[in-house]
């Protein structure tokens, strides 16, 4: 019998819904985030399902997206995923938004560089290595400065290439031009933030390998401390 699930992406800046029988999309919606994202949430996969003539307990996966990203909205997402998989029994496999960049582009470097603005001159980023067309993850999702980023790459990197992408390189261009030279391998133009149905096409790899804990242990990705505690830093520092 072909999986169905149900794709909820609340890391912003756009919010995301998709409906999938296998890896063939039944549907797929994006919307902007904003107030009462909460309630857009829930309606948009209420309509989604009954426009294709479901209902929840016809799903065998919820596939959700875990951040880093927005706060509200990465709440909402996963807040709903565990309510529909509390009441009908379902598995939850949570995606990273930094892996899904960085599975768009697998095959352009050995080294992939994820990177997303995290809003007051942070980023949010990781690091991939690619062996036998697997991402490996070297760096977990962290949230720094471009100084960071610097820092993380020394360590891990030798003469090797480097391919940055995301929507939080555009702004980091020069420094990162200039601290890495000709290993800096980049998009011509930033790729768009990952599609609902590319979150459940990864969702679907992962639970089919056996990859899913138990969906009530789920936590999204924040990363960001509490603003009084980065005032404070910005103080110290």
């Amino acid at each position: 019998m072909t999986t169905k699930s149900l794709v909820l992406d609340g890391s912003g800046p756009r919010g995301g819904v998709a409906l999938l029988e296998g890896d063939d999309v039944r549907a797929s919606v994006t919307f902007a985030e904003g107030a009462g994202f909460g309630v857009t949430l829930f309606g948009r996969v209420a309509a989604l399902l009954q426009e294709n003539r479901l209902t929840v307990a016809d799903l065998d996966l919820l596939t959700v997206a875990l951040g880093p990203g927005s706060f509200t909205g990465l709440r909402f997402a996963l807040g709903l995923a565990k309510g529909m998989a509390w009441v009908h029994g379902l598995p939850i496999v949570g995606v990273s938004t930094l892996a899904s960049v960085a599975n768009q582009v697998r095959g352009e470097a050995d080294w992939i560089l994820p990177m997303r603005e995290a809003g007051n001159d942070f980023i949010f980023f990781a690091l991939y290595h690619t062996r036998n067309w697997d991402l490996i993850p070297v760096q977990p999702p962290t949230m720094g400065r471009v100084a960071d980023v610097l820092t993380m790459l020394d360590a891990h990197l030798g003469e090797e290439p480097v391919f940055c992408c995301g929507c939080g390189v555009a702004g980091y261009r020069n420094p990162l031009q200039a601290h890495l030279g000709k290993r800096l391998r980049m998009e011509a133009s930033p790729l768009p933030q990952p599609s609902p149905e590319f979150l459940g096409s990864m969702g679907l790899k992962l639970w089919q390998a056996g990859s899913w804990p138990n969906p009530m242990d789920l936590e999204p990705l924040y990363l960001r401390p509490p603003q009084a505690q980065m005032n404070r830093r910005e103080l110290s520092g």
